[in-house]
């Protein structure tokens, strides 16, 4: 700022002498337009430079290795449900669980219709192993998922509960969702799960079967049953099992 200062006024009586040695009276009236706009000009910029200069400083001073600031997230979103508002205590863990929901979730969002998004608003209740695929209970749908590849299973990795990981929820894909209230009847016929619509619900389909439950066909049927209770309780109807 002094330099700059200093220089506009020395300019301020050296141009316009400058000026006349050159060009006589035109030069000396041309060096007064200089210099005055050296005298007004220069300190002007001195002192952007120095606000300029201090700014930076200060930057340097806060970020001494000269890298650009980045910012991390503390911890990770939870999740709010629509007809749940109460957070939920964090879980930085993905669990088995936590990850079909949200491939689920997906797998709905790519539905063609009014069927699209409708599993957005579901919580997870419990799900139910069988050897082709997932039945999955939530809070609204009853859900059916096959896998993509056929698997071999023990015996404690099928039935209610049993213990999901990462790789077996990675391989199925979404077949089949159907809303409680559309429920009307559930029954084993042979090996089989057949689950009825309710005529009066106008649902958009009318039966839902997965064959090839084996031993297990009477404990789905009770799941089904158990799980539509729990979604239904407020509500008066009563599912024919």
């Amino acid at each position: 700022l002094g330099k700059s200062a200093f220089s506009g006024f020395t300019g301020f009586f050296k141009k316009p002498l400058e000026g006349y040695q050159q060009g006589g009276m035109g030069g000396f009236v041309e060096g007064v337009g200089v210099g005055v706009a050296g005298l007004l000009c220069k300190p002007t910029s001195g002192l952007l430079d120095l606000v300029a200069n201090t700014t930076e400083g200060l930057r340097n001073q806060t970020n001494p290795h000269g890298k650009a600031a980045t910012h991390s997230r503390c911890r990770e979103p939870r999740e709010m449900q629509k007809d749940d508002p109460v957070l939920k205590p964090l879980d930085s863990g993905v669990t088995p669980e936590g990850e079909l929901m949200a491939r689920l979730k997906t797998y709905s969002s790519c539905l063609p219709g009014l069927r699209r998004g409708e599993l957005w608003n579901d919580t997870f209740i419990k799900h139910m192993s069988l050897p082709h695929g997932l039945l999955v209970f939530t809070n609204f749908h009853c859900i059916f998922t096959k896998y993509l590849a056929p698997a071999a299973h023990a015996d404690d990795a099928l039935g209610i509960g049993a213990a999901l990981n990462m790789e077996q929820v990675k391989g199925v894909v979404l077949v089949w969702h159907l809303q409680w209230k559309e429920l009307v009847a559930v029954e084993v016929k042979d090996d089989a799960l057949v689950l009825q619509a309710d005529p009066a619900a106008k649902a958009s389909w009318e039966q839902q079967r997965i064959s090839e439950c084996g031993c297990l066909a009477e404990d789905a049927c009770r799941a089904v049953h158990d799980a539509w209770n729990l979604a239904m309780e407020e509500d008066e109807a009563e599912l024919v099992a």
